[in-house]
């Protein structure tokens, strides 16, 4: 009997101190997260803290992120033409023909210094026919930037502002070698909030938005936030090294922003600092992705390539020979199966190079050699 308390009296307390020392644990754990030790500490583990590589970026590219503000005149007409034709109906003049047409309309975006010597970079949208740009850097230090160079159809500009000391400037890094899913950040001015910094993913790329803007068909696409006033501001990787300019949002959703990559920014970026023309060589076909129809009516073996829907008149390709119905398979040897994939690939030649092209053509593959030319501009053809 006395051993049988004893044994009670011992899981007893065992149980207390059991529970005690639990209950420390437990105590310890709510009032001190758990660190992991610094060798075998997770990438995720200590990423947002004081430490974590996205203040590091962001104290090294922020003073390079600058914002822009501008004035561009714009015409009015303050009571409607109708009202102006009404007068002359009459044969009166019109008591308001001598009111302001013009006027001057404010805009802001960002930008960001890629050489000690002042260029800035931004997209044209920003500055486009601007007759006064402001440029501010994040220690409020103010300069009068003059537009060296732009195109609205890469919705691309330079700036240029003077200073006898070295500025800070951004490193440009690769687009091309960026992978979905890696982290990215986002330095802007939006809504006027300046040097505001988001934090997403890279979210796809060679995304494409419709419309006229060349450069708006082959985007990267991120879910940091990117608002109005963020335009011409730099995406960076976490790294630090720019890898995209921002420019556009889909104002309907939530996490849906893009950006230019810089590796069309590389491209052209000497004849914008010059404010030389952009040239854009061509082949001068209308292009559709290929599909098991077509390849079927066309006699193909397998389902590849790119079909041609149409030629341009007078372009390199109607030269060459290329006609409705042929089908583009390689260009210099690299397999083609995109339309917009071709495009880019062209954009990467000079006007004058040429292109082997392999085709399907009349049931039979065939190879031919096209001679790049420079695209017409959309009013001349």
């Amino acid at each position: 009997m006395k051993n049988n308390k004893k044994l009670i009296l011992f899981f007893f307390f065992a149980l207390l101190i059991g529970t005690l020392i639990g209950a420390y644990s437990l105590l310890q754990i709510i009032s001190h997260p758990i660190q992991a030790e610094s060798k075998n500490q997770p990438v995720s583990a200590n990423f947002y803290g004081k430490n974590s590589p996205i203040v590091e970026v962001v104290k090294k590219v922020g003073p390079t992120v600058v914002n822009i503000k501008t004035e561009t005149r714009v015409a009015i007409q303050p009571f409607g033409r109708e009202f102006d034709d009404f007068f002359k109906y009459f044969g009166e003049s019109s008591p308001f023909q001598n009111a302001p047409r013009e006027q001057l309309q404010t805009g802001q975006g960002s930008g960001v210094i890629i050489s000690k010597d002042g260029y800035v970079l931004t997209n044209e949208h920003v500055v486009h026919k601007a007759e006064k740009i402001k440029v501010t850097m994040s220690n409020n230090k103010e300069y009068t930037a003059k537009k060296i160079g732009g195109d609205p159809m890469l919705d691309l500009a330079i700036l240029k502002i003077d200073d006898s000391n070295n500025l800070p400037f951004a490193e440009l890094g690769d687009s091309d070698a960026a992978q979905v899913g890696e982290w990215v950040i986002a330095i802007g001015t939006p809504y006027g909030y300046e040097n505001t910094v988001t934090v997403g993913v890279l979210s796809a790329k060679g995304r494409k938005i419709s419309g006229e803007v060349e450069g708006y068909s082959n985007l990267l696409q991120t879910d940091a936030a990117i608002n109005r006033g963020n335009s011409g501001g730099p995406l960076i990787d976490i790294t630090g090294k720019v890898i995209g300019i921002n420019t556009a949002i889909i104002p309907f959703a939530q996490g849906i922003g893009f950006a230019i990559p810089i590796n069309t920014v590389k491209r052209v970026q000497d004849d914008l600092m010059h404010n030389k023309k952009i040239s854009r060589p061509y082949i001068g076909v209308y292009m559709s992705q290929m599909n098991d129809e077509y390849a079927k009516y066309l006699k193909m073996p397998k389902t590849e390539g790119i079909f041609i829907e149409g030629i341009i008149k007078n372009s390199p390709g109607e030269k060459a020979g290329l006609k409705r119905g042929d089908v583009i398979l390689e260009i210099n040897g690299e397999k083609m199966n995109l339309p917009d994939k071709l495009k880019e690939k062209i954009k990467s030649f000079k006007v004058g190079n040429k292109v082997t092209l392999k085709l399907w053509s009349d049931e039979k593959f065939k190879t031919i050699s096209v001679k790049l030319e420079e695209m017409p501009a959309p009013d001349s053809e």
